[in-house]
C-alpha cells in the first residue's frame, strides 16, 4: 500500500510548522507522537504548533480560507478490532466520510503517515490508517513521504522499532536538514504551580475535570449527568479457572449505584474499568523518591496545571495522587529516559539513559524496560542520581490508562458480570511482574467499590423476535475462545431472557457456539450454563480443548468439521456470526470461514465478497484483542 510522493518537491516547499495528530486505545500512539516530534524539532528545527487527538484538533476539516495555510501534518494511526478506527478520531472520521466535503478541502496539506497494528489481525493490519491514507488522498492532501507500519511483533521493540526506521529511512530524509539543537529538553518547559499545605485534606474528589478526561469518547451518560462515571460496588468474585491451573480467571458481578438505574447497555457491550495502584506499590515508588518529597507525601498540594501541561486533578497528596491518578506500573517510554537524562549529574548514568533512548539502543531498551517489565520505580532506584523535583514528576508521569473488559451479562439483569483472565508470570530474568488492572480486579472483595464507564462493543445484535413467538428472526452462530466467552455469553443470556419474557415455546434451536480453550477441565468457561442450555435444545455447542488430546485441536479445525452445518446456518438460514476473543484467532476464523464459502460458492472472490456484506449487515462482526 504506497502513495506516489515527490521527495524533491517536498524538500524544497515544505512549510515551516506541522502538527502532530494521533488516534490510540492503548497510548502507543501517543508514545510515538511524543518522539516523531522531539526527533524532528532537534534534527531538523521543524516547528511542531500542536501535538493532540484527531478528535481534539478543530481546524483539520474547517472549509476556512484562514485556516487553510499549508501545514504539514504528521499522523499517528492505531487499528482497533476488526480494522476499525479508535475511539479519539471517530468524530473526525465520521466527518471526514461525508460525500460533501469538496475532493480540494485538504489541498494545503502534506501528511506523513505511521500506521501502528499487528500482523496477527491478517488483511486487517493497520487497517484504519490505510483507510485514513485513502480518504486524505480523496480530499486533496498529498503524501509526503512512504506510509509507514509499525507492528506489534517486530523484535526488539514492536512498534517502537518500526518507527525509528520509518523516521530514519522515510520521514527526516524529506524535512530539510539543520544543525542539531544542544540541550533540547524532552521534559515540557511549563511548570506545574505547586501549593503545599499542612493541614491532610487531600482527598481526591472523583467528580474533578481530570477524571471525566478519562472517560471513553462513546461513554454511556445518563440524563441530568454531566460526567459518565459509574460508582459500581462488587457483589462476586469467584475464581473461574481450576484452582491447579496455570491461569488465573475470575468471574465479577457489580452492583451498578442505585442513583445510574437508568444506564442501559446493549449485549456484547463493554465495561471500563478505571483501576488504582496498590498501596505496596505506592510506599515502593515513595521509597526511592527524594526524602524532601516523600516526607510530604499525605500533605495536601494544590495544583495550577499550565496551558498546554497534562490536566491533574486540582487538590490531593501525593499519595492519593500516585495511588488514584498516576501510572506509576507503567514501563517508561526512551522520551521518558531521556528527559531523565537531564536531570542525571552523574554522567555514567547519564549517557547509560542517553543509550536506552536512543535509535541505536533500541535492543537495549526492548532487554533492559519491555522484556523485563521495568516500571518507574525500577529505573528510579537503578540509577539513583536522578535528582527529580515535584514539577518534574508531575511531568513525567501519565495518567492511569482505563482498562476495556467485554461485559458477559445480559443487559436485562442488574448486574454486570466481566470475565476477566489475570495477567502475570515472570520475566526472562526471573522478575515477576503483573497487570495493573487485572490484578486490581483480582484483589478487590466483595463490597469494594469500583470506578467505571460503559461503552458500545463492536456487536451489533439482531434481536428481533418474529410475531407472536419466541423464535428470533436471525439464528446466530458464536465462536469464542478463552475470555472471548465474555461477549457471546452476553449475546446467549440476552436472547434467552427476551425468550423467557414471551414464553417457552416449543422452538427450533436457533443459537449456536463454537468455543475452544486449553483443558475442558481446566478452563472451560460457564460450562454448567452451556449443558443447560444445550439440554434444554436452546443451544448447539461444538468444543475444542487444545491440549486435551495428543495433537492440537482449535476452534477452526472444529469448524472444518462443521462445515455444512455453517453453510446451511449463511447460505439457508441467513444467519449471523459473531467472533470473540485473541487477535491470531480471530484471524484464524476468517481464513476458515472463507475457505468454508469458497467450498460453498466454488469461487474464492464470491467468499469474500459474501463475508465483506455480511459484515456490512451487521451479521459479520469480531472482538478481539492482542
Amino acid at each position: 500500500f504506497h502513495f506516489i510522493y515527490n521527495m524533491e518537491a517536498s524538500l524544497s516547499s515544505h512549510p515551516a510548522c506541522c502538527k502532530v495528530l494521533w488516534s490510540t486505545q492503548s497510548g502507543r500512539s501517543k508514545a510515538c507522537a511524543r518522539r516523531t516530534a522531539r526527533i524532528s524539532r532537534e534534527r531538523c528545527h521543524i516547528d511542531i504548533i500542536s501535538n493532540t487527538t484527531f478528535d481534539d484538533d478543530l481546524t483539520l476539516l474547517a472549509n476556512n480560507p484562514v485556516t487553510q495555510q499549508p501545514i504539514i501534518l504528521i499522523l499517528m494511526v492505531s487499528t482497533t478490532g476488526d480494522g476499525e478506527q479508535c475511539e479519539s478520531i471517530q468524530t473526525t472520521w465520521k466527518s471526514m466520510l461525508s460525500r460533501s466535503l469538496p475532493h480540494t478541502l485538504l489541498e494545503h496539506v502534506q501528511f506523513a503517515l505511521y500506521c501502528l497494528g499487528d500482523r496477527a489481525y491478517g488483511d486487517q493490519f493497520c487497517a484504519a490508517g490505510r483507510k485514513l491514507a485513502t480518504r486524505l488522498v480523496q480530499l486533496g492532501a498529498k503524501p509526503l513521504c512512504r506510509v509507514g507500519y509499525g507492528d506489534d511483533g517486530t523484535p526488539n521493540g514492536g512498534v517502537f522499532y518500526d518507527l525509528d526506521v520509518w523516521l530514519e529511512e522515510s520521514l527526516l530524509p524529506v524535512f530539510q536538514r539543520k544543525e542539531m539543537i544542544e540541550n533540547c529538553y524532552a521534559l515540557s518547559g511549563n511548570e506545574y504551580n505547586i501549593v503545599r499545605k499542612k493541614v491532610e485534606d487531600g482527598n481526591i474528589d472523583f467528580k474533578d475535570n481530570f477524571f471525566s478526561c478519562l472517560a471513553p469518547k462513546t461513554a454511556y451518560c445518563a440524563e441530568g449527568r454531566l460526567i459518565p462515571m459509574w460508582e459500581g460496588v462488587v457483589k462476586l468474585n469467584n475464581r473461574l479457572s481450576d484452582p491447579s491451573w496455570q491461569q488465573n480467571t475470575r468471574h465479577i458481578a457489580i452492583q451498578i449505584d442505585k442513583a445510574s438505574e437508568s444506564v442501559l447497555y446493549q449485549a456484547g457491550d463493554v465495561c471500563t474499568i478505571l483501576p488504582c495502584n496498590s498501596r505496596e506499590d505506592v510506599e515502593k515508588l515513595l521509597q526511592v523518591l527524594p526524602k524532601e518529597i516523600s516526607d510530604q507525601a499525605d500533605n495536601t498540594i494544590e495544583l495550577d496545571s499550565p496551558e498546554g501541561a497534562q490536566l491533574w486533578p486540582r487538590k490531593c497528596t501525593l499519595r492519593s495522587w500516585l495511588t488514584y491518578c498516576a501510572d506509576i506500573a507503567a514501563l517508561p517510554e526512551r522520551e521518558d529516559l531521556r528527559a531523565l537524562s537531564l536531570l542525571c549529574p552523574d554522567t555514567e548514568q547519564r549517557v547509560k539513559l542517553l543509550s536506552l533512548s536512543e535509535t541505536s539502543g533500541s535492543a537495549l531498551y526492548a532487554d533492559y524496560v519491555l522484556r523485563e517489565k521495568r516500571s518507574w520505580r525500577d529505573v528510579l532506584y537503578d540509577f539513583d542520581s536522578i535528582t527529580l523535583s515535584l514539577s518534574s514528576l508531575f511531568q513525567l508521569l501519565q495518567p492511569l490508562r482505563p482498562r476495556h473488559f467485554s461485559i458477559a451479562s445480559a443487559p436485562s439483569s442488574d448486574i454486570i458480570e466481566l470475565c476477566v483472565a489475570v495477567v502475570e508470570g515472570t520475566t526472562p530474568l526471573g522478575r515477576s511482574y503483573h497487570g495493573l488492572c487485572s490484578s486490581y480486579l483480582r484483589d478487590c472483595t466483595v463490597g469494594d467499590s469500583l470506578r467505571l464507564w460503559l461503552k458500545p462493543g463492536s456487536f451489533q445484535l439482531p434481536m428481533t423476535q418474529l410475531k407472536n413467538s419466541s423464535q428470533y428472526e436471525t439464528p446466530i452462530l458464536c465462536i469464542g475462545a478463552g475470555t472471548g466467552i465474555a461477549p457471546l455469553r452476553s449475546l446467549i443470556r440476552e436472547r434467552e431472557k427476551r425468550r423467557q419474557q414471551r414464553g417457552e415455546a416449543e422452538i427450533e434451536c436457533d443459537a449456536k457456539l463454537i468455543f475452544g480453550c486449553r483443558k475442558e477441565s481446566m478452563d472451560y468457561y460457564y460450562q454448567e450454563e452451556w449443558k443447560y442450555l444445550q439440554s434444554k435444545k436452546r443451544l448447539q455447542i461444538w468444543t475444542a480443548f487444545s491440549r486435551d488430546q495428543t495433537y492440537k485441536n482449535y476452534v477452526q479445525q472444529e469448524m472444518s468439521k462443521q462445515k455444512s452445518m455453517i453453510l446451511e446456518h449463511i447460505l439457508e438460514k441467513e444467519g449471523a456470526i459473531y467472533v470473540a476473543g485473541g487477535a491470531k484467532m480471530a484471524s484464524a476464523v476468517k481464513e476458515k470461514l472463507l475457505d468454508i464459502l469458497e467450498d460453498g460458492f466454488g469461487d474464492r472472490k464470491r467468499a469474500t465478497n459474501s463475508l465483506k456484506q455480511l459484515s456490512r449487515k451487521g451479521k459479520y462482526a469480531v472482538e478481539a484483542w492482542s
